[in-house]
């Protein structure tokens, strides 16, 4: 499974290149809380603030680049959520497809 960037060691970080990545800043913003289960209302408010992190984020198109490359584990990635991801994977579209449809 392809661990999210907000999740990586900052030697894995800096190796990949995500050291400007905006989820960096509030990750659980993009993997959602640990500890604590949150409502559908409360996870789709979490989501729409996490894409518009990511709209304005450097790195969306490597992120979703590594997220396609893979298998991405939950979370927002690139303003799509892992599920959305294994679709497109799964229909054999690329990162560049994903991207598309974000702009």
């Amino acid at each position: 499974m392809t661990v999210h960037p907000s999740k990586l060691s900052l030697t894995s970080r800096e190796a990949l290149g995500f050291t400007e990545a905006e989820c960096l800043y509030d990750p659980e913003l993009h993997t959602g809380p640990e500890a604590v289960d949150e409502s559908p209302e409360e996870e789709a408010a979490r989501h729409l603030i996490a894409t518009e992190v990511c709209l304005a984020c450097p790195l969306l198109g490597q992120c979703l680049r590594r997220a396609v490359a893979g298998s991405p584990e939950p979370g927002i990635w690139g303003t799509f959520d892992a599920e959305s991801l294994t679709a497109i994977i799964d229909d054999g579209n690329t990162a560049d497809h994903a991207l598309s449809e974000v702009a």
